[in-house]
């Protein structure tokens, strides 16, 4: 485990992980999580704001109820015990983040919104 405080920029940090996990109470958006997702690392989130909209359980990662350490603890062990499911679940992601987060088409949504 590295704890890292300024990763400017990131990716040589996530293409170093076995695993990306955001544990988080709240969330929008959360770029990262496209960032781990173009890096194809297996990501682990909680089932907050928008992380499910990234994250799709046991398709392209494992959502977790948020606060819940146990369950926390339980995706990672699945995943480094199951370290080809692990990677599909960052090859999966990174074809669901090229597919459907390009900065053209979020870009054309958000226009199209305002």
């Amino acid at each position: 485990i590295t704890f890292v405080t300024n990763a400017s920029p990131a990716s040589p940090y996530l293409t170093a992980m076995d695993v990306f996990i955001l544990p988080s109470l709240k969330e929008g958006l959360p770029y990262v999580l496209l960032e781990a997702g173009l890096a194809a690392r297996p990501v682990i989130a909680t089932d907050v704001g928008g992380n499910p909209d990234v994250v799709k359980h046991e398709k392209t990662g494992l959502l977790v109820p948020p606060a819940h350490a146990g369950k926390l603890a339980a995706g990672i062990e699945r995943l480094l015990a199951r370290p080809e499911f692990a990677e599909k679940l960052g090859r999966d992601l990174r074809d669901h983040v090229i597919k459907n987060f390009a900065l053209s088409d979020s870009l054309t949504k958000t226009f199209a919104l305002y």
